[in-house]
């Protein structure tokens, strides 16, 4: 019995995940999430390395959390439909 819907013993409902793995995945989360912001109090050097105005290295965190927000709406979109959960 192989079936994902099914735990080890057959029964049909999933097992709770455990403490570990939610620490694991709350750390992995909030890491992620920061990444995005870790850029916003280095404009000033990174704008004066890439030798742009402070406006156009905005641009730089602007554009990651715009792309970190789009990947997160078709990820989660494209894990629902192929898992089944909505068709």
């Amino acid at each position: 019995m192989n079936d994902p819907e099914f735990n080890r013993d057959g029964s049909g409902v999933r097992a709770p995940l455990n403490r570990a793995m939610v620490l694991l995945l709350a750390a992995t989360c909030g890491a992620a999430v920061a990444n995005i912001y870790y850029a916003q109090p280095l404009l000033p050097v990174i704008s004066k390395a890439l030798r742009v105005s402070e406006g156009a290295g905005g641009l730089i965190v602007t554009s990651s959390q715009i792309g970190y927000a789009l990947s997160l709406a078709l990820l989660v979109t494209w894990v629902t439909y192929w898992s089944g959960a909505i068709w």
